[in-house]
């Protein structure tokens, strides 16, 4: 009985794996955020990221196309130029977001990297990278937000699924459209 009284941490005062806990969190999203202000500031004073063309560069290496529509939609300069901005916006304003006292700053950062990391999934095939960093833009979020935007992708969902649509209502329309497609059925 006595070792396990030592072991509770006293009143007010948290325990030591509490502390270890707590500080390696902030390790964490310290350095997610100094990575990609580094990266940021990286694009930032990198000629072809001012130009807008780093994307139709990085489109046009051999071992990172996955597929044609990618390098298609870097080839139209308004897409490219816009996602390398978009791009570099995103991540400069990460160390900015953490420190927000406004939790839908870092929710709505947060959404844009890990969208950002999807489409290098996608459109890169670097999956691995894309996953890892998607776990370490998670460390920047706080319980509450997680929760706050589970309930919101909730209601999204129920409001899609009352207004008429469902997987079984697609499901149905794109068999019939298949079927409509192989009699050779054209609606004009």
């Amino acid at each position: 009985m006595g070792r396990r009284r030592a072991e509770l941490p006293r009143e007010g005062l948290p325990s030591v794996s509490t502390v270890l806990h707590n500080l390696a969190a902030f390790l964490i999203v310290f350095q997610t955020a100094v990575l990609y202000f580094a990266a940021g500031y990286g694009k930032i004073t990198g000629k072809m990221w001012q130009d807008g063309v780093a994307m139709y560069y990085i489109s046009r290496i051999t071992g990172f196309e996955t597929s044609t529509t990618y390098a298609h939609l870097m080839s139209n300069a308004f897409v490219g130029t816009a996602v390398c901005h978009v791009t570099i916006f995103i991540e400069v304003a990460l160390p900015f977001a953490v420190l927000s006292a406004r939790p839908w700053v870092r929710k709505v950062n947060t959404m844009a990297l890990e969208g950002l990391h999807v489409g290098i999934m996608v459109c890169m095939g670097l999956v691995c990278f894309g996953l890892l960093m998607i776990g370490a833009d998670g460390t920047c979020l706080r319980g509450e937000e997680y929760r706050s935007l589970a309930r919101r992708f909730r209601a999204v969902k129920e409001r899609l699924l009352r207004g008429g649509w469902s997987p079984s209502l697609t499901r149905s329309m794109a068999s019939a459209a298949m079927a409509a497609g192989h009699r050779g059925v054209v609606d004009a």
